[in-house]
């Protein structure tokens, strides 16, 4: 019994120590945040799965990742931000990301609005301490469509960030910027938004010969499918 449980806590913290080291490359593939803004003084709770597209017992599926978040609009073209990755929390990493939205042009007809979201995210094992953090951009086009034009697709870029020299395990970082391109589309009702989005993650990363199977277009990056909910207030 003692071993059970001594393995079973050896796996977990391998799980959480693995997902610390490689979170930039999987929870990336968290979708865009509050791509349009939200209205002034509307708030907004959220919640999305999905993740990167693996190969699992002979089918592609994605990695069940979550997240939980909370959107303010403190100005007609600015919304600020937070979110929580519930998975992560599981294997005992405490992760999670903030920032905030700004409205830089409003769509008018086939001209789409552009939003810019600077962000970070945080990321600390509960197992050993360590932590890390990595600032994000998204640079992000949106078309409205629908009969009040409250539905929009987006296609966009979201860019990572790696301040630290070298990996989890001593292996020098080749690559400091990680960009991820994304498209979605946001059907909009009066309470509820509903997401859809395709992610291609870390294109010039190394993603074969893993122990994950990653899906992908080629030898390096991966593909990541994720839906998700806004409820506003």
């Amino acid at each position: 019994m003692m071993n059970k449980r001594f393995l079973g806590q050896k796996l977990t913290r391998w799980l959480a120590l693995s997902l610390l080291a490689g979170v930039i490359y999987l929870s990336s593939c968290a979708p865009a945040r509050f791509v349009r803004p939200l209205e002034k003084g509307q708030s907004a709770v959220s919640g999305t799965f999905g993740g990167p597209l693996i190969g699992f017992g002979g089918l592609t599926i994605p990695i069940p990742f979550t997240t939980v978040g909370y959107g303010y609009g403190l100005k007609e073209n600015l919304t600020l931000q937070g979110h929580l990755h519930t998975t992560s929390l599981l294997f005992g990493v405490v992760q999670m990301d903030a920032g905030a939205t700004y409205g830089a042009l409003k769509p008018s007809g086939w001209k789409p609005g552009l939003s810019v979201t600077p962000a970070f995210n945080f990321a600390a094992s509960t197992w050993d301490g360590k932590a890390k953090i990595w600032p994000i951009l998204d640079l992000n086009a949106y078309w409205e469509y629908g009969k009040e034009k409250n539905h929009y697709a987006y296609l966009g870029l979201s860019n990572w960030f790696e301040l630290a020299g070298t990996k989890a395990h001593g292996e020098k970082v080749s690559q400091h910027w990680l960009p991820n391109i994304q498209a979605g589309n946001v059907f909009s009702r009066s309470k509820w938004d509903y997401i859809l989005e395709i992610k291609y993650l870390a294109p010039g990363v190394q993603s074969q010969n893993l122990v994950v199977e990653y899906k992908s277009f080629g030898q390096t990056g991966a593909v990541g499918i994720n839906i998700g909910f806004v409820r506003k207030f």
